[in-house]
C-alpha cells in the first residue's frame, strides 16, 4: 500500500528499525545471543545491499543464498537468546 502510494523508501527503513531495536533490547538485558543473532541479521542486510543475484561469495552462495543462511543463524541465534533472558531464567527458576 505504502509503496504504491510512493513511499518505497518505507521497505528499507522499517527492517532497520526493527533491528536497531531488536539490538537495543539485547543490549539493555545484556543478551549475548540475542546480540549475535541482531548482528547476523545486520550481515544479511549488508549482503542483500551490496551483492548482486549472480555473485558469488567464497565461491560457494550467491547473494541470495547467503543472504537467507545468515537470516536463518540470526533467527536461531535471537530464539536461543529469546529462551536465555533474565526473566525465563527466573520463571523456569519458580
Amino acid at each position: 500500500m505504502l509503496t504504491l502510494a510512493g513511499l518505497a523508501l518505507w521497505s528499507q527503513v522499517v527492517p532497520g528499525v526493527c533491528a536497531l531495536v531488536i539490538a537495543w533490547t539485547a543490549v539493555q538485558q545484556r543478551n549475548t545471543w540475542g546480540l549475535a543473532g541482531t548482528l547476523a541479521l545486520l550481515g544479511s542486510f549488508v549482503v542483500a545491499a551490496t551483492g548482486k543475484a549472480d555473485s558469488n561469495y567464497l565461491g560457494l552462495f550467491n547473494t541470495v543464498q547467503l543472504m537467507h543462511y545468515t537470516l536463518a543463524l540470526a533467527l536461531a541465534l535471537l530464539a536461543v537468546g529469546a529462551t536465555r533472558t533474565p526473566q525465563n531464567q527466573q520463571l523456569a527458576a519458580a
